[in-house]
């Protein structure tokens, strides 16, 4: 088999390193990732809260001013102190608070009585780490010099002297703003400090300056364009639903022929429809992945070192499964076999179902109908069983939406060179493997044991590649040798992995747009609209300047 078929998989047997549970143990989130990086920065998954900008930027404001000592550890313990205490006055002024970094451990104190309470750290990963990158992103906080990190003239000195002036204000924030270290805090102090630290309190001052680095009248670098096209989808998906939008709502409008947004976003659009393509294929290989461990915990009951051939087979008896799956995007005609169908038929199947309105847009293909990536992602979810069918369908419908894509080896449709082989990627590995399933009159049957088995392959590489740079780190569910493969039940990693998908992060940016005052739950606010209109223009003026 040459090389451009297949890379050689490894052998894997156990060197007795420590057993470790990790995320994407197929790999093939990287390229999701590249691509959803390039389109979004400035916020990451376990960053819910917007105003934790603000008090970063005041936190340096405070620091800088009172000429703490160029030490990260020496700022950190400031920094902790500030948003220990914001913690407990959020918790204080309300119970129920969404995004507050510390909430468990600071319900417990507010539940006690001590009074006053200590400022200690109450999490093992603070907001002063958490919100680092974010800030920077946005260009509110700069890079340290040394280690302290220094605050933006244009963004990040006029949000830390707006928080100054309002924080400044009460006991605890005057204490904060003059840099000084307060080792615990009165409960009347902290509630005083909690009436303007809340998260919610956002006022339309700081929402503008908020607004003003998240999404800039003016991109700065081709980052923040994106940046901005990504928010602006957003926002003119809540103006044309009339209600918040929701991550699925993005992917549904880059997938749809018809799209309602103006053309300032489709490039945008684009890029989330190539994310939409790869998560597909990482989503499928994954459950495959989780199947065929569960198949071989099964097999391992009664004998050790399963042929690989055995455990595909065990999975190619779940025929009411596979029926069903294919037929929930009518695939299947009556009395067929779905092992025994054409690989062909299926393939032109796929194609005459996305060929009714098909356009093509930048080398992407769209069809209304029912077969999208969004589908098979819901479907493949909901019911792992159906995935081993499901994922020769999600390939060719790589290769249809991609089939016109310019230039794909110094343009890939990954978003980065190099990751094609390692990846699974649709140029270097899908495009041929789908040609030469059709050119070799394959079956359907030995597609689905064949992506089985790449699954398991892409798998190995990875656990060899992490144990390449920590030999003490082994991620792997299985051990392989002489085409036998071998589980580990006695691992809990092992036993409990399920397949997964890549997050996003669209969700966060939903959150910030409501904390921000933009959206509601009747769609984009007045001041949103404002917001929406100057992104266009924004847009508008970047794609102008672009072609000149």
């Amino acid at each position: 088999m040459s090389l451009a078929d297949r890379l050689p998989p490894p052998a894997w047997v156990d060197l007795g390193a420590t057993p470790n549970r990790g995320l994407d143990l197929t790999g093939l989130r990287l390229a999701v990732q590249s691509i959803g990086n390039d389109l979004l920065d400035g916020i990451t998954t376990i960053s819910p809260a917007v105003r934790y900008v603000s008090f970063y930027a005041w936190t340096v404001f405070s620091y800088l001013n009172a000429k703490g000592p160029d030490s990260w550890p020496a700022f950190r313990r400031f920094a902790e102190q500030i948003e220990t205490a914001v913690a407990l006055a959020n918790v204080l002024c309300k119970a129920t608070v969404t995004g507050l970094v510390g909430v468990e451990g600071a319900l417990r104190i507010a539940g006690e009585t001590a009074d006053p309470v200590p400022l200690e750290i109450l999490v093992d990963q603070p907001a002063v780490n958490i919100y680092l990158n974010p800030s920077q992103q946005l260009k509110f906080i700069l890079p340290p010099r040394l280690a302290v990190p220094g605050l933006s003239k244009e963004r990040g000195v006029p949000l830390a002297r707006m928080m100054h002036a309002t924080l400044g204000k009460t006991r605890l924030g005057a204490r904060f703003s003059a840099g000084e270290l307060i080792p615990q805090a009165l409960r009347e102090d902290l509630r005083e400090f909690g009436q303007v630290a809340h998260l919610t309190k956002i006022s339309e001052e700081e929402s503008d300056l908020l607004v003003n680095g998240i999404i800039p009248v003016a991109p700065a670098t081709d980052q923040e364009a994106r940046r901005v096209g990504t928010y602006a989808c957003f926002l003119g998906l809540a103006d044309a639903l009339s209600r918040m939008p929701a991550e699925n709502d993005l992917f549904k409008e880059a997938q749809h022929p018809k799209r309602s947004l103006p053309t300032e976003v489709h490039s945008h659009l684009n890029g989330w429809l190539r994310y939409s393509i790869r998560d597909a294929i990482a989503v499928g290989h994954e459950y495959v992945l989780q199947e065929v461990i569960q198949a071989l915990l099964i097999l391992s009951k009664s004998r050790s070192g399963i042929p690989s051939s055995d455990v595909t087979a065990y999975l190619m008896q779940n025929s009411g499964e596979h029926k069903t799956a294919l037929n929930a995007f009518g695939l299947l005609r009556p009395g067929e076999d779905p092992l025994d169908l054409d690989f062909t038929q299926l393939y032109e199947r796929i194609v005459v179902s996305t060929s009714a309105d098909r356009i093509t847009e930048g080398g992407l293909s769209r069809w209304s109908g029912p077969l999208t990536e969004l589908r098979l992602i819901d479907v493949v979810r909901a019911h792992p069983p159906r995935a081993l069918a499901l994922l020769p369908v999600i390939w060719s419908l790589a290769v249809v939406r991609t089939s016109l894509w310019p230039e794909p080896e110094s343009n890939p449709i990954e978003g980065r060179r190099g990751l094609g082989w390692r990846a699974i990627g649709i140029n270097e590995v899908v495009t041929p493997g789908i040609k030469k399933f059709i050119d070799e009159r394959w079956k359907l049957g030995r597609v689905m044991s064949d992506l089985a088995l790449r699954t398991v392959e892409q798998h190995l590489r990875v656990s060899w590649s992490r144990m390449a740079v920590n030999v003490h780190h082994d991620v792997a569910l299985l051990t392989s040798g002489a085409d036998r493969w071998q589980s580990r039940p006695e691992e809990k990693h092992v036993r409990d992995y399920r397949g997964g998908r890549s997050l996003s992060r669209l969700p966060q940016v939903v959150g910030w747009l409501q904390q921000l005052g933009l959206v509601d739950q009747s769609g984009l606010t007045q001041r949103g609209k404002k917001v929406y209109q100057r992104s266009l223009d924004a847009l508008k003026a970047e794609a102008t300047h672009a072609t000149a």
